[in-house]
């Protein structure tokens, strides 16, 4: 089974996911944002990101992609990723619930594969994706070294083994 870059990060972060913000010592850690609407918490995405993602497929050797994701505002409160690359390309929304104080994401990619995940501190993302049919648990490490560029580690589980499915880092344009 082929693995969905858009849940590679956030989307994946991305994601993707990638709703981390800077603590005061400036490494990835949850944020630090005085408001609840996810439009303020995610805003930091905004914009285009060039990205490299190293995939690593089941029993096949890694290979490296590039692509750009780029995040934008939309309607209630929520952002709209999307991810391009040659020959794919995904759409995510990202979402914060005040009352749960949970973000969240969901998307869907040209391949047809779904996915969504939770977080409770905004670094670790936990869901699922289904491909061909077949659902496959999932989670995302998303850090942010700096206010310009976000890493994602991807992984996947299979028969209860953790296995990462690709490594990903964004730059901010």
């Amino acid at each position: 089974m082929r693995r969905s870059v858009s849940f590679a990060g956030v989307l994946a972060g991305i994601f993707a996911f990638a709703s981390t913000t800077l603590n005061a010592s400036g490494a990835g850690g949850g944020s630090t944002a005085s408001s609840d609407t996810p439009a303020d918490r995610l805003a930091y995405l905004i914009g285009t990101w060039n990205c490299s993602i190293k995939l690593t497929p089941a029993g096949s050797p890694a290979v490296v992609n590039h692509g750009v994701w780029t995040f934008t505002k939309s309607q209630s409160d929520t952002i709209h990723a999307h991810w391009a690359a040659p020959g794919y390309e995904a759409d995510d929304y990202y979402g914060y619930d005040a009352k749960t104080k949970t973000y969240w994401l969901a998307g869907v990619d040209t391949q047809g594969v779904l996915g969504s995940q939770t977080s409770k501190d905004d670094v670790t993302f936990t869901g699922s994706f289904v491909a061909g049919g077949v659902s496959s648990p999932d989670r995302d490490i998303v850090t942010r070294p700096t206010p310009s560029r976000f890493n994602d580690l991807s992984e996947v589980e299979t028969k209860g083994a953790w296995s990462k499915a690709a490594d990903m880092e964004c730059i901010k344009t």
